[in-house]
């Protein structure tokens, strides 16, 4: 099944004096795919991101989701969409320091599962990523790899049909990169579709599929 595609996509921003983005992005993202999305800073991988993860609409081009143009969408129907069948890993982590392990995971449930709901998804996603018996300490007691493994339970919780990584690995030690990673190639085994973005070309050669983001113009499959 499609659960994206991007068909002639043009979405650019001014920097300064330069137009940096993309020109002409083309891409489809299925169920199981573990797809890689590499290229030098600044050729538009993050923005290719944001558009999959309809924080950002294009100027011009298709966009789907879902099978759904994202030309028809209102802000609430991105906002819906992104709730409840989208999740998001980030390189920064995005917890709240000052709360527990759990509550950040079912902060992830909040605009998707009813309250009475959310613990059990949490505590299953906690027990994936190894960190179920930290479920009551405080975040900002944890290591950077042991954060960003609540980021990733926080993601997998509501068992997104798309999940988008932006730099995950990046700040992180090769064990915890290691473990990041396995965890995410596992969500794309049972169905969901990962979209990883990275520097690390090693890493994005163990993906299942690859993408080069090249000069802002096109994305392009690797050996198509």
């Amino acid at each position: 099944m499609e659960l994206a595609s991007l068909v002639n996509v043009k979405k650019t921003y001014t920097v300064g004096s330069t137009e940096v983005g993309l020109w002409d992005a083309n891409l489809s993202v299925v169920g199981g795919d573990f797809l890689a999305i590499v290229g030098p800073s600044g050729s538009g991988k993050s923005t290719l991101l944001n558009l999959l993860g309809l924080l950002d609409t294009p100027a011009s081009g298709e966009l789907r989701i879902l099978d759904t143009d994202s030309r028809v969408m209102s802000a609430r129907d991105r906002a819906d969409m992104r709730a409840r069948h989208l999740s998001f890993v980030f390189q920064s982590f995005h917890l709240s320091p000052k709360r527990t392990v759990l509550d950040n995971v079912t902060d992830g449930l909040l605009f998707s599962t009813p309250r009475r709901g959310r613990r059990g998804p949490a505590m299953e996603a906690l027990e994936l990523v190894g960190l179920a018996g930290r479920a009551g300490q405080q975040v900002d007691t944890l290591s950077g790899g042991e954060r960003q493994r609540v980021a990733v339970a926080r993601a997998i919780a509501k068992e997104p049909d798309l999940l988008l990584a932006d730099e995950p690995t990046g700040n992180l030690d090769s064990q915890n990169s290691r473990i990041i990673f396995d965890l995410l190639a596992g969500i794309a085994a049972q169905g969901s579709a990962v979209v990883l973005v990275t520097h690390d070309r090693e890493l994005a050669a163990r993906c299942g599929r690859t993408v080069e983001v090249s000069d802002g113009r096109t994305a392009t499959p690797v050996g198509a």
